[in-house]
């Protein structure tokens, strides 16, 4: 159901069928990249193609690859990891979706960038919603929240989706 609702935005986003997905070696991006495929012209990346970790490999491999819409389902999420390596979360989490953002602003592409819930403490007791305030506890939630940060700065077109717990037939939850 997910996908759907994320296809529709898609659509809306951008009238063209050039879409390239980020992140297809895990469950969400995987998703999106099948759900597109039916109908759109589909790039997709998984991380032995393109490593956010590598600001070079991604400045290389985009500026050969034409699409009008970019979809980053990739991340370091592995919260645990993240609390003990933060420089590296802030690469992955924050600097990749900052670079990613303004490559698509240069080549006058739109992005939706994947968050989580982690950006909340978790304190409410009610479901969150867009306006409430993001109080990151730990460096995942931290990073992720960076990274929505510098992905609105470079363009008002891009869009940031946050997430929380995602499962589906491609791998265990």
């Amino acid at each position: 159901m997910a996908e759907k609702i994320i296809y529709e935005i898609a659509c809306n986003m951008s009238n063209s069928p050039r879409v390239a997905v980020i992140g297809t070696d895990g469950r969400l991006g995987a998703a999106l990249a099948r759900e597109y495929a039916r109908d759109l012209e589909v790039t997709s990346y998984k991380r032995s193609q393109l490593d956010l970790s590598r600001l070079d490999q991604i400045r290389s491999v985009l500026s050969e690859t034409e699409f009008d819409l970019l979809i980053n389902c990739a991340a370091l999420t592995n919260v645990d990891y993240c609390e003990s390596n933060r420089k590296e979360a802030f690469l992955v989490n924050a600097e990749a979706p900052r670079l990613l953002a303004e490559i698509c602003r240069d080549k006058a592409a739109k992005l939706i960038h994947f968050s989580t819930d982690y950006v909340f403490d978790g304190k409410k007791t009610d479901p969150y919603v867009e306006e409430d305030k993001a109080v990151p506890l730990s460096v995942y939630g931290k990073s992720k929240l960076e990274g929505e940060r510098r992905v609105l700065e470079a363009s008002s077109q891009h869009l940031v989706v946050r997430l929380s717990w995602v499962f589906g037939p491609d791998k265990p939850s």
